[in-house]
């Protein structure tokens, strides 16, 4: 459905400027909340996942590692709990990542009507 799609398009987005070199793994300068530091490539791939389940309309709330706090994504059906880059600490030596995505159904139940 349109939440996989669009963690899909994130994926890809992502994926496509991991390879391209467009964005740098140097640190940002900030923490998350549990301590560990930020690289400007963790934040780039955080803003294309919300973007992204922002826009699909079928996610009402979203929480990544990089920003843990509930984010209000105007739609309805599902919340969604992600890293958008799992193991960016080690992308400078073989930028071997990925992303994972928990995908829950709203506890509110918006949009199963």
């Amino acid at each position: 459905g349109k939440v996989l799609t669009s963690i899909g398009n994130a994926v890809e987005v992502i994926s496509e400027m991991l390879r391209k070199g467009t964005v740098s793994p140097e640190v940002s300068g900030k923490k998350n909340d549990f301590g560990d530091q930020q690289l400007q490539v963790d934040l780039m791939a955080d803003d294309e996942c919300f973007k992204q389940l922002k826009e699909c309309g079928a996610v009402c709330t979203a929480s990544s590692e990089e920003t843990n706090l509930e984010v209000h994504c105007e739609g309805r059906g599902y919340a969604v709990a992600f890293d958008p880059l799992d193991g960016s600490s080690i992308i400078d030596a073989n930028w071997a990542v990925g992303s994972i995505f928990g995908i829950y159904p709203d506890p509110n139940r918006r949009g199963f009507e």
